[in-house]
């Protein structure tokens, strides 16, 4: 099994996330380690099998209810180590981040047209 490695900032998300959901419920914050649990197992069997978020980072949401993603780098298929970079909320500002990190990709690929796709006759 790989080794996993959390970042000291991975770490504190993960501290304040766990004792934030402690304060709205006692138990809660034990729910959420056990999702952040399943997600980084999911991970290290199928790291392939989320998206890259942007150039070679990838990103899986941790299940149920927690708005968490567990961020990671997509050569975890070749390397012995497994490093968790961040573990953050994601907000508002994340998202317009991640739209924007969508958008320069895109633009380096030379996409012009994101718009819905005619299929067999129809429009989307």
């Amino acid at each position: 099994m790989k080794q996993v490695v959390v970042r000291p900032a991975a770490a504190a998300d993960i501290e304040d996330a766990y004792r934030w959901y402690e304060s709205q419920r006692p138990g809660l914050g034990d729910e959420f380690l056990q999702a952040l649990r399943v997600t980084r197992d999911r991970v290290l069997e199928q790291p392939e099998a989320f998206p890259v978020l942007h150039r070679d980072t990838r990103r899986a949401l941790i299940p149920q209810r927690f708005p968490y993603g567990l961020f990671y780098p997509g050569k975890l298929t070749v390397a012995d180590s497994f490093r968790v970079g961040c573990i953050g909320r994601l907000g508002e500002a994340e998202m317009r981040g991640a739209l924007g990190a969508m958008r320069v990709t895109l633009e380096e690929m030379g996409v012009t047209d994101c718009g819905p796709v005619a299929v067999a006759g129809r429009t989307a």
